[in-house]
């Protein structure tokens, strides 16, 4: 047995040494140049590298280079790595015709520079951005047929790639984007598949990616989003078409929660770099949209929370439908407070118009939805319509919503003011019966409680940031009040006017009264109007009080302590009468 084990060594050892030999024949310079000729055919790019490389054999053959750097100055562009390793199928080394079967880049760093100075030879800054972002689209005369060649070309010398931790600065003029933790492995057989993750720094998210293509005609596409602090995940996958001069996308987006603050975000980050550098950005976006590449997208959307400062939203759907004339969000449906919420929302890139429509279905006012107030409205089921008219770059949609014009109409039946009970306001008027009775309905204390209103009529409009209250109409069988005024969604100022006027089982024609409400939504001044008012009931008590007394007057001492304390009750008298006829 041992002599077995010593034979099969020796045999082992005499065919290491045979192979390690013809190892030898290959010389290091010999691959570095295969690598070097064949990297520099393909990318047509200028190469430079460290000398220092080292060849490795087992458990394939590889060459590692130092210091690997891509220069592309036509672009911008340059790529420098920590290492580049590239690996070799055995049967090529000993055919003498290495074939590259992987390439390892470790910690690429790639940076895109586009600075002023360079935007002095003629072309325009928003093309240098095309022909780095959009090569497809920087030339007109391109076809997506002519680009499929030509990348197909890029690809057929590799096997496979692998990108560790890698990181992209782009920086165009004074708009700078960071892309860190790029990962990335391709695998170039009978189908292109890539995946990945990075980090967007500007955005503060997390990317993580899959595709899959055949010839580049069809791709098979898995993108997840998360944000860093958050780490709320929204997922999309679908299928992409490249034809002739066609994109087209169909896929589902889904999310378990999305939170509006994050959104605004990353729309502020989107504002901030339009507004530096707006004609770059409008025109990067215009020659997407009308360069001659026809697009066409669908996206259907699920999301199951979406936080809106207090608010929630839940289990919202809607499609998204994108081409070269418009973008469209359609058939969204979202449940808030238990009540169904319908819209459709319509941009047009040729008259930049937004359009836009809301239904709300028996919505139920919720206790304390406008906080925590001496008068509250709650219960009921609120039924109306919201539009939206707008113009303006989709591209700035701060702007474009502080452009629009919103109206509102609501209906709002049988719902429940808190903090008053006007029926037993009405009760006391018509019990009135001395003077003191009289005084008790200046006090709404005395009343506090609920009142069962019939309906509420909305018409508002926002335009400008300024919130235009056309006209509230609140109304039960005693009740009608009619609310005109406006309110300021930058400053919180308000100024309010209501007409109020009651009717009871005895009096079904007293005078309208008015309060009014102005300055500021965190403390404004509540001024009242009860002249007519108050001199018709006055002038009532007073006939009461008469025509119970035989014609005479006579106070009560509830009424007497109000007084100044003077033995004079006539005199005193006289001032009551003259505080409420006034």
């Amino acid at each position: 047995m041992g002599k077995i084990l010593i034979s099969i060594f020796s045999l082992s050892l005499i065919l290491g040494l045979c192979i390690f030999s013809v190892l030898l024949l290959v010389e290091k310079k010999y691959l570095k140049k295969i690598v070097i000729e064949e990297i520099s055919k393909k990318t047509d790019k200028n190469i430079s590298f460290d000398e220092d490389i080292k060849l490795s054999f087992f458990p394939n053959p590889s060459i590692s280079i130092p210091k690997f750097k891509i220069l592309d100055e036509e672009n911008f562009l340059e790529i420098k790595t920590k290492k580049l390793v590239v690996f070799f199928n055995w049967s090529s080394v000993f055919s003498s015709k290495p074939r590259i079967k992987l390439i390892e880049v470790y910690e690429p760093v790639a940076k895109i520079e586009i600075e002023k100075q360079k935007n002095n030879v003629g072309i325009e800054p928003h093309n240098i951005f095309l022909n780095v972002s959009f090569k497809l689209i920087n030339s007109r005369e391109k076809k997506i047929s002519d680009l499929k060649e030509k990348i197909i070309s890029h690809l057929s010398i590799y096997n496979m790639i692998s990108v560790l931790n890698g990181s992209l600065q782009y920086n165009v003029n004074e708009s700078e984007h960071n892309f860190t933790n790029i990962n990335l492995d391709f695998k170039n057989s009978d189908l292109i598949e890539m995946q990945g993750e990075f980090f967007y720094k500007n955005f503060l998210s997390n990317f993580i990616f899959k595709t899959q293509t055949n010839k580049l005609d069809e791709f098979n596409i898995d993108l997840e989003h998360f944000f860093k602090q958050s780490n709320n995940k929204t997922k999309i996958s679908g299928k992409a078409i490249l034809l002739n001069d066609n994109i087209s996308f169909k896929g589902n987006l889904k999310s378990k929660v999305i939170n509006y603050d994050e959104i605004d975000f990353i729309n502020n980050k989107i504002t901030n770099i339009s507004f530096r550098k707006p004609k770059i950005y409008q025109a990067a976006i215009k020659d997407f949209f009308i360069s001659g590449l026809q697009y066409d997208i669908e996206i259907k959307s699920l999301v199951d929370i979406f936080n809106l400062s207090d608010h929630q939203l839940k289990n919202t759907s809607f499609v998204i439908n994108a081409n070269n004339n418009f973008v469209n969000i359609v058939k969204l449906k979202t449940n808030y407070l238990n009540s169904l919420v319908e819209a459709n929302l319509n941009y047009s890139h040729k008259s930049k118009e937004l359009n836009g429509l809301a239904t709300i279905n028996d919505f139920v006012i919720p206790k304390l939805l406008f906080g925590e107030t001496k008068f509250d409205l709650l219960g009921g089921k609120t039924n109306g319509v919201i539009s939206l008219e707008s113009r303006g770059e989709i591209n700035d949609f701060s702007r474009l919503l502080q452009n629009s014009f919103v109206n509102t109409k609501l209906k709002i039946n049988e719902p429940v003011l808190k903090g008053i009970d006007i029926n037993k306001i009405t009760e006391n008027i018509d019990n009135i019966g001395n003077v003191s009775d009289f005084l008790n309905l200046l006090n709404y204390k005395n009343f506090s409680g609920l009142t069962k209103l019939n309906i509420i009529d909305v018409n508002l409009n926002l335009k400008s940031g300024l919130l235009n209250i056309e006209k509230i109409i609140t109304q039960n069988k005693n009740l009608f009040v009619e609310t005109t005024g406006k309110y300021s969604l930058k400053n919180e100022n308000l100024e309010i006017f209501n007409k109020i006027n009651l009717k009871t089982k005895k009096l079904n024609q007293l005078p309208d009264f008015y309060i009014n409400l102005n300055g500021n939504s965190k403390k404004y001044k509540v001024s009242y109007n009860l002249d007519n008012i108050k001199k018709k009931l006055f002038n009532d008590t007073i006939k009461n009080i008469l025509k119970k007394n035989k014609g005479k007057l006579k106070l009560d001492n509830n009424l007497l302590d109000l007084l100044d304390g003077s033995n004079d009750s006539n005199s005193n008298a006289q001032k009551l009468i003259d505080l409420f006829v006034r």
